[in-house]
């Protein structure tokens, strides 16, 4: 983004397991008048509860940030403390890949690059069909409204990018036509940027191990056409979404 198309950008992407609102509580530390955020938060995320997972929890300890976890309401301490690892689940996880001989991670630290960027090298099977848009929760709708007063109060210009994830060719046009009814929610609380091809990859070859893990290719795309977007900030009206 940088190099090719001079803007200066932060990933501060983490694991989607972890909720949104760890997720945009971690980027919002780092936000200054004048920047650019953008959200390219899962569909799903914004349809279930917005109960803090256990990633979120490891995650805040891990780093030292437990002010991550506050919701202005006293902390479930004994909750918390279950959500810690190692857990049951982790030790025999961790004890059956030992059993058989697997790595005990599946991402080694030599997938990520110096400036950040993490290419996974690992290769797998794995569902054609992305993850179906759903109808936002009265609690997504909430979080969405609340991203969008925080940036207008400390001067940052926000947007929502729907992320690419790969769908057979064969279900593509009705996946995009589902994903711009979902766009169409998140309208009424951020400029959706425009995406022509509407969160859908049909292209296997651009995938690494799961349906919305990008490849060193399929990230190259993702990024020009970002970048270009952005740039001419190119916005969905409600109009064209509910045309699509």
């Amino acid at each position: 983004m940088l190099r090719e198309h001079g803007l200066p950008a932060v990933n501060l992407g983490l694991a989607v397991g972890m909720g949104p609102k760890v997720l945009t509580r971690y980027a919002f530390q780092f936000l200054r008048p004048g920047d650019t955020l953008v959200v390219a938060l899962e569909p799903g995320v914004f349809a279930q509860s917005m109960e803090l997972p256990d990633h979120a929890v490891q995650f805040a300890f891990a780093s030292r940030e437990t002010a991550l976890l506050r919701d202005g309401k006293p902390m479930n301490w004994p909750a918390i403390l279950l959500d810690l690892r190692p857990g049951a689940y982790h030790i025999f996880t961790l004890l059956g890949k030992i059993v058989l001989r697997l790595p005990a991670f599946r991402y080694p630290l030599t997938d990520l690059h110096a400036d950040g960027w993490q290419e996974i090298a690992d290769r797998r099977s794995f569902v054609d069909a992305g993850p179906a848009p759903a109808k936002l929760s009265e609690e997504g709708r909430a979080w969405l409204a609340h991203i969008r007063d925080t940036c207008s109060q400390r001067g940052v210009r926000v947007c929502y990018s729907l992320p690419w994830y790969y769908t057979s060719p064969s279900l593509a046009d009705s996946v995009r036509r589902q994903n711009a009814k979902y766009l169409l929610q998140v309208a009424e609380f951020l400029p959706v940027l425009k995406d022509p091809m509407l969160g859908v990859d049909p292209v296997r070859e651009h995938f690494a191990d799961t349906a919305l893990h990008l490849n060193a290719c399929g990230a190259t795309e993702r990024t020009d056409q970002l970048s270009r977007k952005l740039k001419a900030w190119e916005i969905w009206s409600k109009r064209e979404l509910a045309l699509q």
